[in-house]
């Protein structure tokens, strides 16, 4: 199961617990969490100077949060030893890059994936940029790919792919690639909220 763009705690309630009946009715061998499972905007550079966007302890309160209301109900569903993957969204990179460029004293003190013991509960952590295969399923993160002139899917097909399915909240468009399939691999991509 993939599941991309969760952006806790601004994410879809109706079509998580979906998800979790999914998991409920049928077999899952592995999970991935695709990028930006966190919103994080209580540490964005974007809401720096937004009044009321960074209460106090808003982000122990939302790591908190994804922990209980996410990772928590996923894991009591998947059978033991289901492999699972996070891979890391622009918006993880809110805490990783924005807190260490603007107050270098906490550099390695704010760790999501130390907090949340991700490591621990046996993910794979997937550093942004890195892709992860799931037989000919190459997953990466929409981020990586960037807008590119408004033609993200195009540019995703030229890099990384024969076969892309990029969905959105409102669209799923598709893109093929006519490079010979023994050289391109089938690819996903996410970077819009679930």
């Amino acid at each position: 199961m993939c599941l991309y763009d969760i952006h806790f705690p601004q994410y879809d309630k109706k079509t998580f617990r979906a998800v979790l009946s999914f998991l409920r009715k049928n077999e899952v061998h592995g999970l991935l969490l695709g990028g930006d499972a966190l919103d994080l905007g209580c540490v964005s550079h974007w809401n720096k100077d937004l009044p009321g966007t960074k209460p106090k302890g808003e982000l122990k309160s939302d790591l908190d949060g994804f922990d209980k209301e996410i990772l928590q109900p996923i894991e009591a569903l998947l059978p033991r030893g289901c492999k699972k993957v996070f891979l890391t969204g622009n918006h993880e990179r809110f805490l990783e890059l924005d807190i260490s460029e603007s107050m270098p004293e906490l550099d390695g003190m704010l760790d999501y994936k130390l907090y949340l013991r991700l490591a621990e509960r046996g993910f794979k952590v997937v550093p942004l940029g890195g892709d992860y295969q799931i037989g000919e399923l190459l997953c990466i993160h929409g981020e990586v790919v960037g807008s590119g002139g408004g033609n993200a899917d195009k540019k995703a097909v030229e890099i990384y792919c024969q076969i892309f399915l990029w969905a959105t909240g409102t669209s799923c468009r598709q893109a093929r690639n006519a490079a010979p399939p023994t050289q391109r691999k089938k690819c996903a991509v996410g970077c819009h909220r679930l």
